[in-house]
């Protein structure tokens, strides 16, 4: 089982145990929310009910995402995690539509709300948020400090070994090469450096999950909301005239809840359109390959992501000797920046670059 693999099983984990908790809460909140006759109670019952939604198409994406890929989908089903993620925040923001017009109409058409239930419900499910944000956010916190420095070999020797993929193309006489020729090169994660180089070479690969990303926004969504409860529960408790309180807590926790997504919102829309990932200097990758003895350009340079956590990216080389170029420029995108996915052309001095060019042009 590879690191990915792992990690996803134990998310997995993670969501199955916060279905079991939001359960067990949500049950005791529609029953505080009905005595209580609290609107903010009930919302947050629903806002649980979400939750559960939530886990569940996270988890199903999640399944997808680990399966193989096929011949119609080559790239496998790692985006499958970034539908899943959209398709829970768009379960979030249709709730809180909901609800938000709700609380407008308990504004205009008041009614009663007992503080002492509504309270002692609230308080309740804050504990379940908190236990749920315990169990999915601390793997975020926990998996970036990890490191791989017990792992020690030698760099060059693991690229040697590989160059059974690249020499039937690149060990060739100039005279011999017509075209251009495509290097598709996927390394394994187990490519090291030696000596003083050892870094952690996967560390940008650690990219929190965007499931896990969305479920724990649903919970500090939860948790926001029953932080406004308690505080309306306070105000109603010791000053039941002002019953609008419930409402009106409602209404601006909707709003911040709201705002929570926009982050993850955007992250999935740059996956689907294929922008550079957000931790990645793409200007400055380009300025290190062009570095590399024997490049003398970069061009068609592309850095994109499958998912939050799998970054791709592919580029043309016009080198001097492409073996030596093609195989410092792959583990210089591994070492310095995790990108196991490379597809490079490599270009010989003086070639035309008509492959290049817009099909229009020739």
């Amino acid at each position: 089982m590879n690191a990915h693999d792992h990690e996803n099983k134990k998310n997995l984990r993670k969501l199955y145990i916060s279905v079991f908790i939001c359960i067990l809460f949500m049950t005791g909140e529609v029953i505080g929310g009905i005595i209580s006759g609290s609107l903010a109670i009930l919302t947050d019952a629903a806002h649980i009910l979400s939750d559960i939604l939530g886990f569940c198409i996270s988890i199903v994406s999640m399944h997808i995402s680990q399966r193989p890929a096929t011949k119609k989908m080559s790239y496998g089903f790692y985006r499958a995690e970034v539908i899943g993620a959209l398709l829970s925040i768009a379960l979030i923001w249709a709730l809180t539509t909901w609800l938000f017009s709700e609380a407008i109409h308990r504004l205009i058409h008041k009614s009663s709300v007992e503080g002492s239930v509504m309270l002692i419900t609230a308080m309740a499910g804050l504990l379940g948020n908190l236990i749920m944000g315990f169990v999915i956010g601390h793997s975020h916190s926990h998996s970036h400090s990890h490191e791989h420095d017990h792992i020690d070999c030698d760099s060059h020797n693991h690229l040697n070994n590989q160059d059974h993929l690249i020499k039937p193309i690149i060990n060739l006489k100039e005279k011999d090469v017509g075209k251009t020729e495509m290097l598709p090169f996927e390394i394994d994660s187990t490519t090291c450096a030696k000596g003083n180089e050892k870094k952690n070479i996967l560390k940008h690969n650690h990219s929190k999950s965007l499931n896990m990303r969305a479920a724990f926004l649903h919970v500090i969504g939860d948790a926001l909301q029953s932080i406004g409860v308690i505080i309306a529960g306070i105000v109603i408790y010791f000053y039941p005239e002002y019953s609008e309180a419930d409402p009106i807590c409602t209404l601006l926790f909707s709003v911040i809840v709201m705002f929570t997504t926009m982050p993850i919102i955007k992250d999935c829309v740059k996956v689907l359109m294929e922008g550079t990932p957000n931790d990645i200097n793409a200007s400055e990758i380009k300025n290190k390959l062009l570095n590399i003895e024997g490049v003398l350009e970069v061009h068609e340079f592309h850095i994109w992501s499958l998912s939050a956590s799998k970054t791709c990216m592919s580029c043309h080389l016009v080198a001097i000797d492409p073996h030596s170029s093609l195989e410092k420029a792959i583990f210089l995108l591994k070492k310095d920046y995790g990108i196991l996915n490379t597809a490079i052309q490599i270009e010989l001095q003086g070639e035309k670059q008509t492959l290049c060019c817009d099909p229009s042009f020739l």
